[in-house]
Order: C-alpha cells, then sequence, then structure tokens
C-alpha cells in the first residue's frame, strides 16, 4: 500500500499525550484547514466552517500508521466517532490534499468551541489536559 499524507490538529501533534502513536511516521510541515476545534472530553474534535482556521500538523504515514489511527480515533465503532475524510491543507509551500479526523456527533450544547483553533495553544492554558493517563 502507498504512504498517505496526515494532517493531525490534536492529541496526535507533537508534545502531546498520543504523539507515540505517530512513531515511524515522517514529519513534512506545520499546517492549517479550514475547520474549528470543539471540546470533546480532554481532547479536540475538528468540526467543518469555512469561516475558521485549524492549525495542525502534517505527517507522511504508511498504511499501517493509518490502520492504527483509525482504531484510535473510533472510525470502526458504529456510529463512528470520527471519519478519515481527504481536505485541503495550506502549508508555507502552498495548497496540497491530506486526510484528515472529522468529528462526528457534534452538538453545541455539549461541545463548546475552544475559541483558540489550536490544540497546542490551548493546552498551554489548561496543562491538565496533556496528562498521560
Amino acid at each position: 500500500m502507498e504512504d498517505s499524507v496526515l494532517f493531525v490538529y490534536g492529541t496526535l501533534r507533537k508534545e502531546c499525550r498520543a504523539h507515540y502513536l505517530m512513531e515511524g511516521a515522517e514529519f513534512i510541515s506545520m499546517a492549517s484547514t479550514s475547520g474549528k476545534l470543539v471540546y470533546i472530553d480532554r481532547y479536540p474534535g475538528l468540526i467543518f466552517e469555512e469561516d475558521a482556521t485549524c492549525h495542525g500538523e502534517l505527517y507522511r504515514v504508511t498504511y499501517k500508521h493509518l490502520k492504527e489511527l483509525d482504531r484510535y480515533e473510533g472510525c470502526m465503532e458504529v456510529p463512528a466517532h470520527y471519519l478519515r475524510l481527504n481536505v485541503d491543507v495550506v502549508t508555507a509551500s502552498g495548497v496540497t490534499t491530506a486526510d484528515t479526523y472529522i468529528f462526528q456527533g457534534y452538538d453545541k450544547t455539549k461541545h463548546p468551541d475552544l475559541k483558540v483553533n489550536d490544540w497546542l495553544q490551548y493546552m498551554q492554558e489548561h496543562p491538565e489536559l496533556n496528562a498521560f493517563e
């Protein structure tokens, strides 16, 4: 199977508690995509919103990575917690496409906006969220 490009914005990012799942993946660059982050339960979810920009990181990952990450993100559950979809991302080199995990089941009464569309910045304000459990 061919390698894929993956945009990560939450706990899979460098310095975050689930980054160990990215071991062996190749960091490509910092990136952003259209969408906003919402708070789920000690982690963020990305939802589509054209007027917002979510910041994250771009990686080249193997098929094995994707299968493990799909399980981690709950893509195999019914109903799925996240869906892995292809989106446009912006890097310093221009626009490209990448897979990312889009949160399913958004409910604005249960999932407040983070107000900051950068999980690393949000964690600096709330360091208890990065605790390893």
